[in-house]
């Protein structure tokens, strides 16, 4: 099970641009919410126990165990093959992996248990999530994992077209085939101040056996009637005021989740958010979240995203469309 663990990451390679965008400008996470938005008919309820879950559980922002580091790579870096580890290594993904990712020399994994790594090759339009990734011998392995061939067109979550002809709908790098790059902050965006796709959310709790596009799975185990369906997307209220937080990264999470919403990635201990892991900065750099001149302003995310602090009560959820563990593909 994963635990919030606070490490301070050493690390640099290529930086993607403040404005860049993975996924097509429609799919899951990119489009602004419409004013006014569709609303659920159960969006009190949920949206309720979305607030208890913030009073009751820890409040955090991953940087480093359970993100995921974000290599940016050019056009001419070597590929190494993937050997896939699990069950999964019968699928189609497997074949594809052992062809080869272009992942750089030097890079790691995030730590914990998720062992989550991420290569985007902008020039081919090309990204690879893994979940379990390690390095032994010189030889890359995972334990399953996504791809998705001109990235700048897809949906923004696993299915059969994610890489033809290779299709397999258990692609997936989370619980929800949400890929686990897809929602995550990075440092440019963070710098900026503007956040220009829907955040990834992790709750410890998920509703059992049925969630909502465009979650294409669940691993969730709660039954209650309020409970929050995997791909649930949240979205606060237009009329809240995010100029009352002062700490520019509240102010700055605040904006996105006016404007694209927070959507329902995977479980975890605690409510979490995600900003990309600083292993990607290589050995040497300085942590950039943490310390009084750095990108979380010398506090700590369980303080200023905690419910008296940020507007956790002002959430609403949207208009669901919901299914079941199937082999059929989740639409709307």
């Amino acid at each position: 099970m994963r635990r919030f663990l606070l490490v301070i990451g050493v690390f640099l390679v290529l930086a993607p641009s403040a404005h860049a965008k993975l996924f097509a400008p429609e799919s899951v996470s990119n489009p602004r919410v419409p004013a006014p938005p569709a609303l659920d008919p159960n969006s009190e309820a949920i949206s309720n126990t979305l607030l208890q879950m913030t009073q009751t559980h820890t409040t955090w922002i991953d940087t480093d165990a359970y993100s995921t580091p974000i290599y940016t790579v050019g056009p001419n870096q070597p590929r190494v093959p993937v050997r896939l580890t699990s069950w999964r290594s019968g699928t189609s993904m497997a074949n594809l992996l052992l062809q080869g990712i272009p992942i750089p020399r030097g890079a790691q994994p995030a730590t914990g248990t998720d062992a989550h790594l991420t290569v985007w090759q902008p020039s081919k339009d090309r990204l690879w999530d893994l979940w379990g990734s390690a390095k032994s011998g010189g030889q890359w392995t995972a334990q399953t994992a996504d791809a998705f061939n001109h990235v700048s067109r897809s949906p923004g979550y696993s299915s059969t077209g994610s890489w033809p002809p290779f299709t397999d709908q258990t692609w997936t790098s989370t619980a929800t085939s949400l890929p686990v790059s897809a929602g995550t902050m990075t440092v440019p965006q963070i710098r900026r101040g503007r956040i220009g796709h829907a955040l990834a959310l992790d709750i410890p709790g998920a509703r059992a056996g049925e969630y909502s596009w465009p979650a294409q799975q669940t691993d969730g185990y709660d039954s209650s009637a309020a409970s929050i369906p995997e791909g649930a997307h949240f979205v606060l209220k237009r009329g809240y005021n995010c100029s009352k937080l002062k700490l520019r990264i509240a102010h700055t999470i605040c904006w996105a989740a006016k404007y694209r919403g927070l959507i329902v990635r995977d479980q975890a201990p605690g409510v979490g958010l995600f900003a990309e892991d600083p292993q990607r900065f290589g050995a040497g750099a300085k942590d950039p979240y943490y310390g009084s001149s750095k990108l979380f302003g010398g506090q700590y995310p369980d303080r200023f995203l905690a419910p008296d602090r940020f507007p956790w009560s002002q959430m609403r959820l949207l208009k669901m469309h919901l299914c079941h563990n199937t082999a059929a593909p989740c639409t709307r």
